[in-house]
């Protein structure tokens, strides 16, 4: 059973998190864009006798992104905000060392994380995913460098209908889309 909590971010934004064990060591699954969860559904089964007394297998939803708060300040939306947000939660749990795992985006953040952290990291697992800007690196183009920024603007502009649209993806959507990456 998973212990389900929403811990402040430096700002307030309220950030999701699930939990298994209660050691002192993270180990920290970091999603990609878009995939809430999906990447590691079954990763989580598998890695869940992990958790215990020593150890504390931890998912979490990105500002804005799935069960987590939007966002109170809209300029901390990059892979710096999203690595400050990782370490506050481990912060706020308690964890004296890290394994960090990224899938797609969740890499640039995780490398982040642990260039920034003062915790022991005893490992960094990363999936498929870029140390560089993933906008010009994803899927061998630079489209995303095109599309993203424009995709912000209508957000920006009409903040309760992009929520909105967010909100009602199909999951088999999503999942196209992560596994495209």
């Amino acid at each position: 059973m998973a212990d389900e909590r929403l811990i402040p971010a430096e700002d307030g934004t309220s950030l999701y998190v699930r939990r298994r064990g209660t050691g002192r060591r993270g180990i920290v699954l970091c999603d990609g864009i878009l995939c809430e969860g999906f990447i590691y559904r079954h990763l989580w089964e598998q890695l869940s006798p992990a958790s215990s007394a020593e150890s504390s297998l931890v998912h979490w939803n990105y500002r804005g992104h799935g069960r987590s708060g939007e966002p109170r300040d809209e300029r901390r939306l990059g892979v710096s905000a999203h690595a400050d947000d990782l370490l506050t939660i481990c912060a706020a749990l308690g964890f004296s060392s890290v394994v960090l795992v990224g899938h797609s985006f969740g890499v640039s953040v995780v490398l982040e994380a642990a260039l920034k952290t003062q915790l022991r990291v005893d490992a960094l697992m990363l999936l498929c995913g870029t140390a560089g800007s993933v906008t010009h690196s994803f899927r061998g183009t630079s489209a995303l460098a095109f599309v993203i920024p424009r995709l912000r603007q209508a957000v920006q502009d009409y903040p309760r209908l992009a929520r909105g649209v967010w909100s009602r993806l199909p999951a088999s959507l999503a999942s196209r889309a992560a596994v495209m990456s």
